[in-house]
């Protein structure tokens, strides 16, 4: 007996389809189920999700920095401007003003010139 690992429902027939990762999902699933934002996976019966306050969806496992590519763990996480996860270090970087000499993220204390911050090293 084939079940769809989507819905759990026992299929009958031959109208299935098979998953990149090699589940089997019936003709409903596969036109209608969740799928990850990431990896394009449809959603098993129970998995856990992360979801964005947008409603956008990821495995757990798919929930990475849109910036740096490293793995959320944990619950805090920001949004870029195009509504996708970014870490607190990438959001924080984000956040530093850009030198108007070498374009670098400033960090520490700098100097403003013409209404531009400017790093120590480069004023």
């Amino acid at each position: 007996m084939i079940v769809c690992a989507c819905c759990g429902s026992t299929l009958r027939g031959t109208k299935y389809f098979t998953e990149m990762n090699g589940d089997i999902v019936c003709e409903n699933c596969d036109a209608s189920g969740a799928r990850c934002a990431q990896c394009k996976q449809l959603f098993r019966t129970h998995e856990t999700k992360r979801t964005l306050p947008n409603g956008v969806t990821y495995h757990p496992s798919c929930f990475n920095c849109s910036s740096c590519g490293k793995f959320i763990q944990t619950s805090d996480f920001y949004q870029t401007d195009s509504k996708q996860p970014m870490c607190l270090d990438c959001y924080e970087v984000s956040k530093l003003p850009k030198c108007g000499s070498c374009g670098k993220h400033i960090s520490g204390t700098y100097y403003m010139l013409a209404n531009k911050p400017i790093h120590d090293d480069c004023f």
